[in-house]
């Protein structure tokens, strides 16, 4: 039923204030104020106060007083303009004015130097504008009740006025409107308060008509021919504010508030704390706008903003629009519509985050619970804009519940983010992600799912991207039989609208294979599928997907334990992958021939945010851990799981690839035969850009091209990029690379290396002249028979601002730096001959045997490789050179490192010993550290650590440092 509102004397506010019907009244005390008059008004209005000076302008009509305490004004004309010099009405005193019809508009321009009170009443068939640039108050107990009104701070012109130009301008000062009374319109009719600063903390009402409250130094109204009125904030004025703190009603009809400062230093507020009410009546829906200025202004929604239909109808639209926009605790929104459909909320700021608890936590947000609660009674759009350092980005950062048929739209300029769970119980309960809004294709924007969004069985999610993109609809299938019945409509958008066990589903049947690709959408909306069982070892195209289309999308679903098992093109998601494929990630293992990966078999995909922890096994060729055969890209992607190939292209991350690795990297231990690497087999075109692999390294007694991150690197560019592992095989073996033919720069290795013959601490075989290695160093050990180099065993390509301080042991062409240089060329590279205890290492030069090329390698002592004038002419830009740590004054930097590509920089520096008492802030490993691997030792016993352990300093001082070692790496989520 319609609400009844009661008013109920307040008198904190000194002012009427809005109650239930049934609440209990009481008379104003005997020593009541009106705060707000006083702080308006220097001269409070007298009981015999009524209109004085006035003179016709415009227009013809008649001023009449029929006694002390009334005024008449027959009004002859259409319209009708009077200069006062006042224009109070005391309390029981009343003005009348008898107008033509109910479109004649009667002005009242005041030129005095006060301001209008009106204590008493006001009535007109017709419109009445009272201007007055020195403020307007309706006290409590004025009662206007009028056709229309239109009361302002803002002065028009009279020749605007006859034309019909309703353009109102101001000084630039912001004197006030205020109603603490009531004013009500007839129907249809509209009420406008302008100034620079309007509050209401009485009762308007304007059923089927407008109200409007706006500040500004200029306003235009347009009586439009539907009878509502539009306004159009023209011009700014400092500190704008628009308030209310009781009733507006305008049912059948629109309520506006709305602002403008013109600059975000000078602020604008639009405030409400009452009620707005404007229901729907008959097939009149209403509307309620509250706007505020997208250069720095403020909506602040609190209290009731009504726009439901309880009587039949459709529910009405509300707008809380500004650059920021903070809802309270206390914000009762409805739209409902008892019998038709739910009307919507639009919250139209900037950026704007649903945070934690019932309240804003930003400048421009909602309480999660508060959005709940609203959720149940009208339909949500939070959408976004870009205004100046604000990007217009949406953060969902707290679980949103509700359970009604209403939806949720995200509708974002830019990103959006979701960072805790949405759940809609209700069975028609919705979500939409709109984002890109900015253009009409969407650029680059996206969103991010890094919580669930439960959702009911049905078409209850939907994404756009761009203002003019499609709106893609999915069937939300929440059950193991409704997932595999994906075959039956190979082109379906799909969202999983809950975690599901697979485990009903003995053996999975792929969706798509070779002939009948799958070509539409799954977005798994944050949610998991255990217990994927795929027992098919003759088949090929296996995973949870046989075959993906050019143009398909999976994103936002990790798989959950299970095993895969097929033949060729075997992977925990897909088999072969063509489309697009984000957020994605699978825990179980996988087992087949050739073409075997963690999470996908082939790749032509793009492959983003993405990861894989199972065990991989292939007894053929071209295994790895997250894909096999990548000829797509892969960024922001990580395996950890062992990976075992008998056969050559076998890597932590890729077997083989063609395509860009970016933002990478893989821990697991690998095996193979040839072409074996920590992060990937065989390099065949890829750029692989901040990587690393720190697992260990193993090829077949028979293998060659075994590296720590790759395994062949024929073509394509190696780019800030590491290995940690330890790396054993038998020709072509080296800590970073096993064999090279392209270019290597800011890339560093420190684990072991084992082989027989072309074995390198970074590169085995630096096998062309085509073939480089810039800003490179290694401090692991290398072992070998031939060709056995502290950097490089054999080099035909360019080398230069390299180093290595590992100890080197070969029996021929071994070298601290270089084992044979053969066409290569070296500059300004340096090998140690001693270690950090002094002890004499590497004496076999930086060649033996037969040397054509360019040397311009040295051998240098630990002490002068710990000295920043070795390396002049280097790259301080790439490079930290040896001296006090920057970062951490407790620390010294032994060796140079590069300060974009290492990621555990306690390998090249270690901390400065102080006596007791004088502790250090943190504790990291470093090279020639002065204790053993989990050992006491004293300052004399240095020797160079294993950097997997933990370790213990001691020295003469008793100073304690525990050293824990972390080799940092790329962090990614283990999670989406």
């Amino acid at each position: 039923m319609n609400r009844i509102y009661a008013l109920v004397w307040n008198p904190c506010l000194g002012a009427w204030s809005i109650a239930d019907e049934h609440a209990r009244r009481r008379g104003k005390g005997s020593g009541a104020v009106v705060a707000a008059a006083a702080l308006l008004l220097s001269v409070p209005a007298l009981a015999a106060d009524l209109p004085t000076g006035g003179t016709v302008v415009s227009g013809s009509g008649q001023i009449g007083t029929p006694n002390a305490n009334q005024m008449v004004i027959d009004q002859g004309s259409n319209k009708l303009a009077i200069d006062w010099q006042s224009f109070d009405i005391g309390t029981g005193n009343k003005v009348t004015f008898n107008q033509p019809g109910s479109d004649s508009i009667a002005l009242n321009r005041v030129l005095g130097a006060d301001g209008s009170k009106i204590m008493g009443t006001l009535e007109a068939n017709g419109q009445v504008f009272l201007v007055n640039p020195n403020g307007v108050l309706f006290g409590q107990g004025a009662s206007v009740n009028v056709g229309g009104l239109v009361a302002s701070t803002l002065d028009i012109a009279n020749d605007d006025f006859e034309a019909g130009n309703h353009q109102f301008k101001g000084n630039g000062g912001n004197a006030n409107v205020t109603n603490n009374g009531s004013i009500r319109a007839a129907d249809g009719g509209s009420i406008a308060l302008l100034g620079g600063t309007v509050s209401n903390n009485g009762v308007i009402v304007a059923n089927q008509g407008t109200v409007a409250l706006a500040a500004g130094n200029a306003v235009t109204l347009d009586f439009a021919g539907d009878g509502l009125l539009n306004v159009q904030v023209d011009e700014a004025v400092v500190d704008a504010l628009v308030e209310n703190h009781q009733l507006i009603k305008a049912d059948g009809g629109q309520v506006l508030l709305t602002a403008n400062a013109g600059d975000a230093l000078l602020k604008t507020v639009i405030n409400n704390t009452g009620v707005i009410e404007a229901q729907t009546l008959g097939e009149k829906d209403g509307k309620i706008v509250l706007l505020g200025s997208f250069d720095g202004g403020t909506v602040q929604v609190a209290g009731t903003l009504d726009a439901s239909a309880p009587n039949g109808g459709d529910g009405g639209f509300i707008e809380t629009s500004g650059a920021h926009v903070k809802v309270a605790d206390s914000a009762k929104v409805t739209t409902k519509a008892a019998d038709g459909k739910t009307g919507t909320w639009l919250i139209d700021p900037t950026d704007f985050t649903v945070s934690a608890g019932s309240t804003a936590q930003t400048a421009s947000g909602i309480g999660a619970s508060t959005l709940s609660s609203n959720l149940a009674n009208t339909d949500v759009t939070l959408q976004t804009v870009a205004t100046g350092s604000e990007a217009g980005d949406i953060h969902v950062n707290a679980a949103v519940t509700w359970n009604a048929g209403t939806t949720l739209t995200l509708s974002a300029h830019n990103n959006i983010t979701i960072n805790a769970a949405i759940t809609a119980e209700h069975a028609s309960g919705k979500v939409a992600l709109e984002y890109g809004q900015a253009s009409t294709d969407g650029g680059t924007a996206d969103y991010s799912i890094n919580a669930p969004i439960n959702l009911q069985s049905g078409n209850n999610f939907s994404t756009r991207k761009g203002s003019t993109g499609s709106v893609i609809s999915y069937t939300v299938v929440n059950d193991a039989a409704a997932l595999q019945d994906m075959n039956n409509n190979l082109a379906g958008n799909y969202a999983v609208g809950s975690n599901i066990d697979l485990a009903s589903i003995t053996n999975w049947q792929p969706v798509g294979n070779y002939t009948n690709n799958f070509t539409g959408r799954l977005d798994g909306l944050g949610h998991t599928l255990s217990n994927l069982t795929i027992n098919r070892g003759s088949e090929n195209y296996v995973g949870l997907f046989g075959v993906t289309a050019i143009g398909s999308t999976i994103r936002n679903i990790g798989l959950v334990g299970g095993s895969v098992t097929g033949n060729i093109y075997v992977g925990g998601l897909a088999g072969v992958g063509q489309g697009t494929i984000s957020n994605t990630y699978a825990t179980g293992s996988v087992t087949g021939n050739s073409y075997v990966g963690g999470l996908v078999g082939g790749s032509i995909s793009i492959i983003s945010n993405a990861y894989a922890t199972g065990s991989v096994n292939g007894s053929g060729n071209n295994v790895g851990g997250l894909v096999a055969w990548n000829l797509g890209t892969i960024s922001n992607a990580y395996a950890t799981g062992s990976v075992n190939g008998s056969g050559n292209n076998v890597g932590g991350l890729a077997g083989f690839s063609s395509g860009d690795i970016t933002d990478a990297y893989a821990t697991g231990n690998v095996e193979g035969t040839q072409n074996v690497g920590g992060l990937l087999g065989h390099n065949d075109g890829s750029s692989i850009t901040s990587a690393y692999a720190s697992g260990n390294v193993t090829g077949s007694a028979i293998g060659k091209s075994v590296g720590g991150l790759v395994g062949w690197h024929g073509q394509g560019d190696i780019t800030d990029a590491y290995a940690t592992g330890s790396v054993a095989g038998q020709a072509s073996v080296g800590g970073l690379v096993g064999g090279s033919t392209s270019s290597i720069s800011n890339a560093y290795a420190t684990g072991s290396v084992t082989g027989n013959s072309y074995v390198g601490g970074l590169v085995g075989d630096n096998y062309s002249i085509r073939s480089s290695i810039n800003n490179a160093y290694a401090v692991g050990s290398v072992t070998g028979d031939s060709y056995v180099g502290g950097l490089v065993g054999y080099n035909d390509g360019g080398i230069g601002n390299t180093y290595a301080v590992g100890s080197v042991t070969g029996t021929n062409n071994v070298g601290g730096l270089v084992g044979f240089n053969d066409l290569g060329s070296i500059s300004a590279s340096f090998y140690a001959t001693t270690d950090a205890a002094g002890n004499a290492i590497n004496n076999g030069g930086v060649n033996a045997g037969v040397f054509t090329g360019n040397d311009d390698g040295s051998d240098k002592t630990w002490d002068e490789l710990s000295d920043p004038s070795t390396y002049a002419g280097w790259d301080t830009t790439l490079w930290t050179l040896p001296g006090v740590d920057a970062s951490n004054p407790g620390y010294a930097i032994v060796l140079p490192y590069l300060a974009a590509v290492t990621r555990d920089v306690d390998i090249v520096r270690r901390a400065i010993i102080r006596p007791a008492g004088n502790s250090l802030s943190n504790t990291p490993s470093y090279l020639g550290v002065q204790a053993s691997n989990g050992q006491t030792g004293s300052t004399g016993a240095r020797q160079q650590p294993d950097l997997t352990q933990d370790m213990l300093i001691t020295n003469p001082l008793d100073d304690r440092l525990n050293l824990q070692v972390i080799n940092h790496g790329i962090r990614l989520p283990e999670g989406i």
